[in-house]
């Protein structure tokens, strides 16, 4: 693959990683949270037991501490962030719970510096601020806009929760990225998870018998095109492309899910809204570049001369 390539599998990785919001959005109509997020795991969990299967080179081979991290990365991937996002999005439109999503960077900084002794700038800091704010004006003053979402901003929260799960994946996960491939240990991670959301199988499997063919579609792209497939671009792009050009590819994702939620469930956002949903993209641009010029000098400090 070319970078160009790259480039234009991220585009397509991310446009399919925004219809996510949508997709939850139209199941809730027919199915439980629990019953959404189960099922589409157990498709995900199936697709990258295959891959390990086919690709010797990528079968686990952990120790017991390894399985023991494992075991949380899971619980935090799949019941503690997709599931608390499902739920959330019972109170938030699909717009702007891809903006809500976007602040994750942000609580991935803060552990960084709790769990793994990382050094932020006052910048960073200062963008960890912006963004929470603005993730707190959107669970405040826009749950209940729009579609079957109801006025609950403490359920609307779990959103925002969802996304400190993903960023204590995320960080824990960097005890183990460098001693095996990472489409092994996300593989591990998601068939934990979904393991521990086979209690909820049984009611889900009932549940699907009045789906219509809409909703099977609405689910194959949660598992498939919005799950398995922008990881393997995103995988693939790394080896590509320079880390901090590809992570600029993850703020074209709430903009995806603002313009699926406006073309497919006719969604026109507050103003409220799209104020906060800037607050946190200029919040986590801050960030992450205050990050990557902290690092620099870092790096440069300790090259061998």
């Amino acid at each position: 693959m070319t970078p160009g390539r790259a480039r234009l599998g991220l585009v397509v990785g991310t446009a399919a990683w925004g219809l996510t919001f949508t997709a939850n959005h139209r199941l809730l109509e027919v199915l439980a949270p629990e019953h959404i997020t189960v099922l589409r795991f157990i498709v995900v969990s199936l697709i990258l037991a295959v891959i390990l299967g086919v690709k010797p080179s990528l079968r686990p081979t952990f120790t017991s501490r390894d399985w023991m991290l494992i075991g949380l990365c899971g619980i935090f991937a799949v019941p503690g962030a997709q599931l608390a996002l499902t739920h959330g999005q019972r109170f938030l439109s699909p717009a702007m719970s891809g903006l809500v999503v976007a602040s994750g960077p942000a609580f991935a900084a803060v552990l960084a510096v709790i769990f793994l002794s990382e050094r932020l700038a006052r910048r960073a800091w200062l963008g960890i601020a912006v963004a929470f704010t603005g993730a707190a004006v959107i669970i405040l003053a826009t749950s209940g806009d729009g579609g079957l979402t109801v006025r609950n901003p403490v359920g609307a929260a779990l959103a925002g929760l969802a996304q400190l799960a993903w960023a204590s994946y995320t960080v824990i996960s960097k005890r183990l990225v460098a001693r095996h491939h990472p489409i092994t240990l996300v593989a591990s991670a998601v068939i934990v998870g979904t393991l521990v959301m086979t209690p909820a199988l049984p009611g889900a499997l009932r549940s699907v018998g009045g789906l219509e063919p809409v909703h099977w579609l609405w689910l194959l792209h949660l598992a498939v095109l919005g799950t398995v497939v922008p990881y393997l671009i995103w995988s693939t792009a790394l080896q590509q492309l320079p880390a901090n050009e590809t992570v600029v590819f993850m703020f074209l994702v709430p903009m995806f899910a603002l313009g699926w939620s406006a073309l497919l469930v006719g969604e026109r956002p507050a103003s409220v809204g799209l104020l906060g949903g800037a607050a946190i993209l200029i919040g986590v641009a801050l960030t992450q570049s205050a990050q990557h010029a902290l690092r620099i000098p870092w790096r440069r400090a300790q090259r061998p001369r």
